[in-house]
Parts: C-alpha cells; structure tokens; sequence
C-alpha cells in the first residue's frame, strides 16, 4: 500500500501573516539602527576632542619640533558653537610666533563651555603641564558640553591634577 502526502504549500492566510511578523521586526530593527547610528557618531567626535588634547599633551612631554620651529608652548582651542565646530591645535615659540598644526572639523556636535565662550588648553614642555584658560583667564578646571539636545558628553579638565575625562551625560 502506498500513502499519499497532500503537499499544497502554505496557506494565503499563513503567509500574509509571516510577511506581516517580518515586516514588523524589520521596522523596528531600522529604528533602532538609526537612532544608534546617531549617538554613535556623537561619542566618536567627542572623542576626536580628547583625541586632540592627548596630541597637544604628547607633543609636549615629548618636546617635538617641526623644521626649524622649536614650540615653547602646544595650544588647544575650542570656542562656543551650535554647529560646523572645529578645533584648532597649534604650537608657540619663545618669541611668540604661532604655528597651526592641526584644524579638526566636528560634525552634528555642538559646544557649549561652561561660563565661558571659549577655551584655551595650553600644554608646556617639558612635562606637559596644562593651563587652562577660559576668556582669557586661567582656570584650575573647565567642563566642556558635547552633544545635542538628545545625547551628549562632558569634558572635564583640571590644571591641578593635569587630568583629562570624557563622560556620557550633560556636564553638572
């Protein structure tokens, strides 16, 4: 005796649902992708900021020169802004002369300078001692807000201890 199988596929009925389940998963999936995305690319310029101040910190301790331009001092500027920032990093000599090392372009990011419209981290060799100075005047620390009204980072630096911190959350 042979049995017969009755294989006709998959209902309309189940198929509309499976389509409907994936669609659903799908959506939420790209959500959730976007907004990730989003605060991804905000943690990795506040990043580019204290990428930039450990340069300028380096570049002292260990006393590096560029052709003929011996630095007296390695400068980090930063300055209150809603959108297109930048920072500037740059180098002086004894007599005053300035070089501009580097100019960093911060996207989607805003900065906002706690009692302060800008801010200038200086770093002197031969140890790489930070002065900070805030409207042109020197400050044991600063904090620095980086973000957008949704997510956003606190720099935090103080002269005292030479330290330099990111963190999640808005500056207090």
């Amino acid at each position: 005796m042979k049995k017969k199988f009755d294989n006709r596929g998959f209902t309309l009925m189940e198929l509309l649902v499976a389509i409907s389940i994936f669609s659903l998963l799908t959506t939420f999936v790209v959500a959730s992708y976007a907004s990730n995305e989003k605060s991804r690319l905000l943690k990795l310029e506040a990043s580019k900021v204290l990428v930039g101040l450990q340069k300028a910190e380096n570049m002292a301790i260990t006393g590096q020169f560029f052709d003929s331009f011996i630095p007296a001092v390695y400068e980090f500027s930063l300055s209150d802004c809603s959108n297109d920032c930048f920072y500037i990093l740059s180098a002086k000599d004894a007599s005053g002369n300035s070089k501009e090392l580097e100019r960093q372009e911060l996207k989607g990011v805003s900065i906002d300078i706690l009692n302060s419209n800008n801010a200038l981290f200086r770093f002197l060799p031969p140890r790489g001692r930070l002065e900070i100075l805030a409207n042109e005047n020197l400050q044991s620390s600063i904090k620095v807000g980086l973000g957008d009204e949704e997510n956003s980072y606190c720099l935090e630096a103080s002269s005292v201890s030479d330290r330099i911190g990111l963190k999640e959350g808005a500056c207090q």
